[in-house]
């Protein structure tokens, strides 16, 4: 038996579990919006919360599956950071992720040779 079989803590992994389900798609979308200039998980915060995914308050752990909804949406990390516009954040830098394969959109000269 694990931690994460205890009631209270499969509680918490049910939820986290459906939140990850309910933010993949938004952060394909936003990727594929995005191309090669790509998101952080500022942008996919901010969206989740104008979408009422999230309630904007959470905070810390709460948010630590963050990073694990870009993965499960299939979307790699690159060597970039942007610094994260939600001020909870104090500018921190976030990484930035793409769709393995991203292009670049009209005038996007990111990385052009």
């Amino acid at each position: 038996m694990t931690i994460g079989d205890l009631p209270l803590f499969a509680a918490v992994n049910t939820t986290r579990d459906r939140d990850i389900e309910r933010l993949v798609p938004v952060a394909i979308e936003l990727a594929t919006k995005a191309g090669r200039h790509g998101v952080t998980i500022a942008d996919l915060r901010i969206t989740a919360v104008n979408r009422g995914l999230l309630t904007g308050e959470e905070r810390g752990r709460r948010l630590s599956f963050l990073g694990v909804v870009m993965k499960k949406a299939g979307l790699r990390s690159t060597n970039e950071f942007r610094r994260s516009s939600i001020e909870k954040s104090h500018g921190n830098p976030h990484i930035v992720w793409v769709l393995p394969g991203a292009t670049f959109g009209p005038g996007d000269t990111q990385g052009a040779a």
